[in-house]
């Protein structure tokens, strides 16, 4: 991989984004994270994010920091990235219904309450951001994606991992990497 390449990490928030984190960097390459979002029962291996992501609308002066790295980013937010860039961005795809499902399980687990958001309003708010991600990335000028099913990850774990390695091109052991995949975290299932 050439060193000012970014890896970006996106999807909708619970859809794998910190799994292929954990994989990337059980693959060598460093990840642009602060640690400052703890581990907790929705995210037991924690978060790998960092706190300049939030300020990606307003300031991108850090982003030469990431070149040569991963940054986990939400897919709202890849409207913000500035086009002099080269990216490489791994789309994390999961069903809508389990994301809602484990969106709503760690809002209440998290006693965030939001009155505003009634049952089928965040399914919407997705659909939304969705599209809004993909017509972002088609925007980028130095980009390539790579959509990666968070069920084929956790089911058929070494396809996608030879899939990601590919994309990536680099050379790695994928053993250690099957062992960050924990299936016993994959909790909100919709068949």
């Amino acid at each position: 991989m050439e060193n000012d390449v970014i890896i970006v990490v996106t999807g909708l928030p619970r859809s794998g984004t910190s799994l292929m984190m954990q994989i990337l960097q059980s693959m060598g390459i460093e990840i642009f994270t602060d640690n400052k979002r703890l581990p907790n029962e929705s995210n037991p291996k924690g978060y790998f994010e960092h706190e300049l992501v939030k300020t990606i609308e307003y300031d991108t002066s850090w982003i030469k920091k990431v070149e040569g790295k991963a940054i986990k980013i939400v897919s709202p937010l890849l409207a913000y990235l500035p086009n002099n860039h080269s990216y490489k961005i791994i789309f994390m795809d999961r069903v809508l219904d389990e994301i809602v499902q484990s969106q709503e399980k760690m809002l209440s687990v998290n006693n965030v309450p939001n009155p505003q958001i009634k049952p089928g309003v965040i399914k919407q708010i997705f659909i939304k951001d969705l599209k809004q991600a993909w017509s972002s990335i088609r925007e980028l000028s130095h980009s390539e994606s790579l959509e990666i099913s968070h069920s084929k990850l956790l089911k058929k774990p070494e396809s996608e991992l030879e899939r990601i390695k590919g994309f990536l091109n680099i050379k790695v052991d994928l053993e250690n990497t099957l062992k960050v995949i924990d299936k016993k975290l994959y909790r909100s299932i919709i068949n």
